[in-house]
């Protein structure tokens, strides 16, 4: 009786099939031939009445290239991790993303290029957007467009949240001889000088509906700046630990930001055509051992402030992935008190 009570006991099925090595079978293949681990085991669950569901076998799409892999370690990126990767998430998908699918975001553009707007004038306005884009994602939970300035500015000093005063060497003040003013501001950045033949972009864009990383936001205006330049036939580049782009050793934009509950305000400044001889008058971004340059100085021929304003902002629409629509009165909405 005991012997039989055994015999049953080692002969449990699933379906009249014994089972009594699967376990130990499973473990061998994949300490032996881990290729083929998979197919062993669905194949024994056709035979051992295992639900093959239970085993969820991958799909091609989500599988490694091995190849790839191999060529990224051959060759890794020598550029800051962070900026690198950056960079290439805006080369590749700057646009944005709702629920899995690109979404065209709708942006109102204030084209004032062709307009010498006082800095106190585009400031407050720059406030203005931004307080209205922050209430309104206070009130609603999202914001329904952003919002982007283009245009030039008299001549102007202008500090960020990094700045000296040992950095501006002369305004003029001292003399009747062209005084230039200066303005402390809350941007992140050095000192900077602003003028006319100088497109100065103000994004006000609300990042939760393109990446909340700004890293990513940084390397996207330089992106915006390279773009226009390959559309002219000059190659701008970045420098590795410096914000900006440069052409040929020369710095033609320069970037300062700040950025609130993930708004963002201030922005990029391209030399077309300015008066260089402004630039002397302070170390540009703190930065002493490297020069300044214009688009005028890389193009010769056919550049127009308005040709290239049409540019940046193709470049803009196409970097964030937004449909630029023309919005009027944008100094009226600045003096409103």
């Amino acid at each position: 009786m005991t012997h039989r009570a055994t015999n049953e006991s080692a002969s449990r099925t699933c379906g009249g099939t014994r089972l009594p090595f699967a376990p130990l079978a499973a473990l061998l293949c994949f300490l032996i031939v881990p290729r083929y681990a998979t197919a062993f085991i669905l194949g024994l669950c056709r035979e051992r009445c295992i639900p093959p569901s239970l085993l969820n076998e991958p799909s091609p799409s989500s599988r490694i290239d091995s190849h790839a892999f191999r060529r990224m370690r051959r060759n890794p990126l020598r550029m800051n991790p962070a900026v690198a990767a950056a960079a290439s998430s805006v080369r590749e998908a700057p646009a944005a993303l709702h629920g899995g699918l690109t979404e065209v975001r709708h942006c109102a553009f204030y084209d004032m290029w062709n307009e010498t707007v006082p800095y106190e004038a585009s400031w407050d306005l720059q406030h203005r957007l931004m307080d209205a884009m922050v209430d309104e994602l206070a009130a609603d939970g999202c914001t329904r467009r952003d919002m982007a300035i283009l245009l030039q500015h008299p001549p102007v000093f202008t500090l960020g949240t990094a700045s000296t005063e040992h950095n501006i060497l002369a305004t003029g003040n001292d003399t009747d001889d062209d005084p230039i003013p200066v303005f402390r501001t809350e941007r992140g950045g050095e000192v900077t000088y602003h003028g006319p033949g100088q497109l100065v972009l103000y994004p006000i864009v609300d990042l939760r509906h393109h990446k909340q990383d700004l890293h990513w936001y940084l390397r996207s205006l330089e992106e915006v700046i390279i773009r226009t330049l390959e559309r002219l036939g000059v190659e701008g580049e970045r420098i590795e630990g410096l914000t900006g782009v440069w052409v040929e050793g020369r710095k033609v934009a320069a970037i300062g930001v700040r950025v609130r509950k993930w708004v963002t305000m201030h922005g990029v400044a391209l030399n077309v055509d300015p008066n260089m001889a402004h630039f002397e008058r302070i170390v540009p971004c703190g930065i002493s051992d490297r020069p300044v340059g214009s688009v005028r100085e890389c193009v010769r021929d056919g550049v127009t402030t308005e040709r290239v304003a049409g540019l940046l902002m193709d470049s803009f629409a196409e970097v964030f992935g937004v449909q630029l629509e023309r919005e009027e009165g944008g100094l009226a909405i600045a003096r409103q008190r």
